[in-house]
């Protein structure tokens, strides 16, 4: 049963990509390579020092359009939740012995 047209979201074509968007994907291809041929314990801290830019992108951005894919909840959740996972990572990330 296909969906009425009130219920499906119109899909916006703004031209170009948010970055908030890229830096997150290239966080992650990053933090996987880097994995692969360095170390876990380096792409932990890549991941934990990407999380916590992306909390620091979500506290600054104006309005929840600039910081798409970023913006789930409050900025203030939003935020909280982006360090504390970031500050966690890099914890255990060196607190783990033979991570590296």
């Amino acid at each position: 049963m296909p969906l009425p047209s009130h219920a499906v979201p119109a899909i916006r074509s703004t031209g170009f990509v948010r970055l908030s968007v890229v830096m997150a994907v290239a966080g992650v291809g990053t933090a996987a390579v880097v994995g692969f041929f360095v170390s876990s314990l380096a792409a932990c801290l890549i991941m934990a020092i990407l999380l916590m830019m992306m909390g620091v992108v979500r506290i600054i951005a104006p309005s929840p359009e600039i910081a798409e894919g970023l913006a789930v909840r409050r900025k203030p959740v939003d935020a909280f939740t982006y360090l504390a996972l970031g500050i966690g990572i890099a914890v255990l990330a060196v607190g783990t012995p033979h991570l590296g």
